[in-house]
């Protein structure tokens, strides 16, 4: 389904998706870059990112 978005609200999806994709990288980048890593954070910031997105699909449904 395609709806007109007004600017704000892209705005505001962009924003958020650039948060939730930045702290992906992070993320991975931690992951990469160390020999032992606190799973605890792992699943800590994966679950904060999903429930950012689970949020944000929530305010594009309407």
């Amino acid at each position: 389904m395609k709806q007109k978005i007004t600017s704000l609200e892209k705005d505001f999806v962009a924003s958020n998706l650039r948060s939730q994709l930045t702290t992906l990288q992070n993320l991975l980048s931690s992951l990469e870059r160390e020999e032992v890593y606190d799973t605890e954070y792992t699943i800590g910031s994966l679950k904060k990112v999903e429930g950012y997105i689970k949020r944000l699909r929530g305010f594009l449904n309407g």
